[in-house]
């Protein structure tokens, strides 16, 4: 099985560019790619934060994930036969992040939870929101709708693309939804 790249990130947003302008096809003027979001969950969160530096991206969620500093993910292509280690998203990504960004963590038990915290720190410019909810790596995706991380994706994605200010409420303000949950711990910043 090979690992995808964020450059096929990139590569779908073209895609649906050119699908949503081509004569024929089904998704002609039904695409509207002036919305576009990028999300993954654990290396999928690394290739969203590597494509959050798109210029078309204009959010991205970083599910139970954040930069790993000083190694990488080993992987293999056979019974003991490793591959070079392989990072879809460095440091160098962090600073190149344009739009709001949104972190959903499983706590500290989470493998992801020191990346995530530090990629926090280092996002200086854009907006970023980090949800941590201790549940560790695997997260509540596997529950019905994702669980309590799928509504928080969701009103992140209704908010962000969709201009729903009601679902904004679970990020903003100080007495923000996620912010008075006591199962949730956040932090934010550069949220206006």
């Amino acid at each position: 099985m090979q690992q995808s790249k964020p450059g096929q990130m990139a590569e779908a947003v073209s895609w649906a560019e050119r699908e949503n302008k081509r004569a024929g096809s089904k998704y002609r003027g039904r695409i509207d790619v002036t919305r576009v979001a990028a999300a993954g969950h654990s290396c999928g969160g690394l290739e969203a934060i590597a494509a959050a530096g798109d210029p078309r991206v204009d959010t991205a969620i970083s599910m139970n994930s954040g930069v790993i500093r000083g190694g990488g993910i080993p992987t293999q292509s056979g019974p003991n036969r490793p591959l070079p280690m392989y990072l879809p998203a460095t440091e160098a990504d962090i600073p190149k992040i344009r739009g709001p960004m949104l972190y959903i963590i499983g706590g500290p038990q989470d493998q992801a939870y020191q990346g995530a915290e530090v990629d926090f720190v280092q996002i200086e410019r854009s907006p970023v929101f980090n949800a941590n909810l201790g549940v560790g790596h695997g997260g509540t995706w596997r529950e019905a709708g994702g669980g309590e991380m799928g509504k928080v994706a969701l009103a992140w994605f209704n908010w962000r693309l969709k201009g729903d200010e009601a679902a904004g409420r679970m990020f903003l303000n100080p007495n923000c939804t996620l912010c008075t949950d006591s199962k949730w711990t956040v932090k934010k910043k550069n949220m206006g």
